[in-house]
């Protein structure tokens, strides 16, 4: 009985610790609402402007982001279209060994990639007006989107969306009718 608490214990004491330090759930729709652009394209090269920075102390460590600048061939823009068909666009990245939430290891050339592109700070990087947001833009290995699904304000959504509303509001009904059932049976 006793083992059975310490384990109740411990698990309730482990799994919030475990919690804080997760990375957030990614909110593509937030992302693509910041954004001022969002551009699918390819890394054609790929410039460091500034290395990480790792400080390590007995307990602990800070990283600074570095700067890459990539230029990149835009396939399409999702949002706020420009007239360019390559950009230039600085990012932060950090090494992988030193990963965390917010920040990619650097882009490769030729990689396909979604990119959610921001106003930068006022001063932060003289001469660019974009930066990447590096936590939410990512690589593609193929479309944007799954099959039968397409690009819509940051989420991808089903084309059939008319159909899927009927099946959900089905299944309300059929819940409704099932407890609403269940509830007449035991008050008789």
């Amino acid at each position: 009985m006793k083992i059975r608490l310490l384990i109740i214990i411990f698990v309730l004491v482990l799994i919030p610790i475990q919690l804080v330090y997760a990375p957030p759930a990614p909110n593509p729709k937030a992302a693509f609402d910041y954004a001022k652009h969002v551009v699918v394209g390819k890394i054609l090269s790929v410039e460091i402007l500034s290395e990480p920075e790792v400080q390590r102390s007995e307990n602990s460590f800070t990283t600074r982001a570095g700067i890459a600048l990539y230029e990149i061939q835009v396939e399409e823009y999702l949002k706020n279209p420009l007239d360019a068909k390559i950009i230039k666009v600085p990012g932060h990245y950090i090494d992988q060994e030193y990963s965390r939430i917010g920040f990619d290891s650097i882009y490769k050339v030729n990689q396909r990639v979604l990119l959610y592109l921001q106003e930068d700070y006022p001063d932060a990087l003289v001469g660019y007006d974009l930066i990447i947001r590096d936590s939410d833009s990512r690589i593609l290995d193929g479309s944007v989107c799954d099959f039968g699904t397409s690009y819509h304000e940051g989420l991808c959504i089903s084309e059939n969306v008319e159909l899927n509303q009927i099946l959900l509001f089905s299944s309300i009904a059929g819940i409704v009718t099932v407890v609403s059932f269940i509830v007449w049976r035991k008050r008789r």
